[in-house]
């Protein structure tokens, strides 16, 4: 009985923060609920979700009514930095903090009421100025966007950031951070599972087949690639036989009517669409404007070489267009030449899909980021 109760005490509990019932939802918000997997009988680490059913009213009605707001840009643009700040954060109180060790959270920051010392460790990002919409780093450094973010590092235990150019860039502008305060970790993506074998087969089919998985075909370089690849057909007539394009979007296209052979799919299951990028021998989304990019790491996992926009991260992903091809977004031109050198050497694109796959095995599949993230949660509280 008393070693029993020896080993229930050194567990270590993780309140997840995610908001259970909470109705608005998105990419960000959804995304703590991957961080069950931390649990561990073997490492000692258990974990518990934010079951409140308050907090999300709240952040939900401060998210809403910025969205009223719009009705009065001129309030809106007053309210705007008020109510963002207020709709990301939540209260946690002392209840559903009995017995935890730490607070690991993502988007919504917590706020303990009343204050109870409670370690936090805070998933992130920091996004390059171009997507942020900053001119320089004095920009940056300048805006509430930073003092933010920088805010919420100083009060949490550990925070990581999903790329190393986002934590060396954020470190370059606040040069006072500790060492050892963020971390690189990858997202944990639980479809990207760990994959046993390149599918090197693949490669010795006549036909070349091209991807694109993106909701939103227009902002993510879909009407680009149909533009090029019809510039491409019209030119070499030939490569009709030896091309099929797959679309997984919500922009509704007609590849028929653009002289393309391919297929347009607009409800497609996650388990099919990795499916789909298994066949595949190219994945390519010159997208205008992206925060991360999920779907290129499953497609680095499913042995398909990459045509990316050249913004950061991406470039990161990509080793600075070492292991893929990233061309300027809009730039018809780079994307025409960067098709053009994989639909005209299969070595070239059979490298580079096996580089982006060796990658991937070593860096950001699922197995991996999990084993970083235990070893940080418990490096910190262990």
């Amino acid at each position: 009985m008393g070693s029993t109760s020896l080993s229930k005490r050194k567990k270590k509990k993780i309140l997840i923060n995610y908001l259970v019932y909470g109705k608005h939802k998105s990419t960000d918000v959804n995304y703590p609920k991957n961080f069950a997997a931390v649990a561990s009988e073997q490492l000692g680490i258990e974990v518990c979700f934010n079951e409140n059913k308050l907090v999300p009213r709240l952040v939900a009605f401060f998210h809403t009514l910025d969205i009223q707001l719009r009705h009065f840009p001129w309030l809106q643009q007053k309210l705007r930095p008020l109510l963002k700040q207020l709709s990301t954060l939540t209260i946690i109180f002392p209840k559903q903090l009995r017995d935890v060790d730490a607070v690991l959270t993502h988007w919504y920051y917590p706020v303990f009421t009343p204050l109870k010392k409670v370690p936090i460790i805070y998933s992130s990002g920091f996004h390059s100025n171009h997507y942020a919409g900053f001119s320089d780093d004095q920009a940056r450094k300048k805006s509430h966007n930073f003092k933010t973010v920088r805010k919420k590092i100083d009060k949490s235990m550990v925070s990581f950031f999903p790329a190393q150019s986002w934590v060396s860039h954020f470190q370059k502008i606040n040069k006072q951070l500790p060492a050892g305060k963020i971390s690189y970790i990858p997202h944990l993506l639980p479809e990207a599972k760990k994959e046993a074998r390149f599918i090197k087969e693949k490669f010795q089919d006549s036909v070349t087949r091209i991807i694109f998985v993106g909701r939103d075909g227009k902002r993510k370089g879909l009407l680009d690639i149909i533009t090029v690849l019809k510039k491409i057909l019209l030119l070499d007539p030939e490569l009709k036989d030896s091309l099929f394009f797959t679309v997984i979007s919500n922009t509704k296209i007609s590849l028929s009517e653009a002289g393309i052979p391919g297929q347009y799919l607009s409800e497609v299951t996650k388990p099919e669409v990795l499916q789909l990028m298994k066949q595949s021998h190219i994945f390519c989304m010159p997208t205008h404007h992206e925060s991360y990019g999920h779907v290129f790491v499953e497609a680095m996992g499913s042995s398909c070489a990459i045509i990316a926009d050249n913004q950061d991260p991406r470039t990161e992903i990509l080793d600075q267009g070492k292991i893929g091809q990233l061309v300027k977004p809009g730039n018809h031109t780079e994307l025409k030449i960067a098709l053009l050198k994989y639909l005209q050497s299969r070595q070239l694109l059979e490298k580079h899909a096996a580089a982006c796959f060796e990658k991937f095995n070593r860096e950001y599949a699922y197995e991996v980021v999990l084993e970083k993230l235990q070893k940080t949660i418990l490096s910190h509280i262990g």
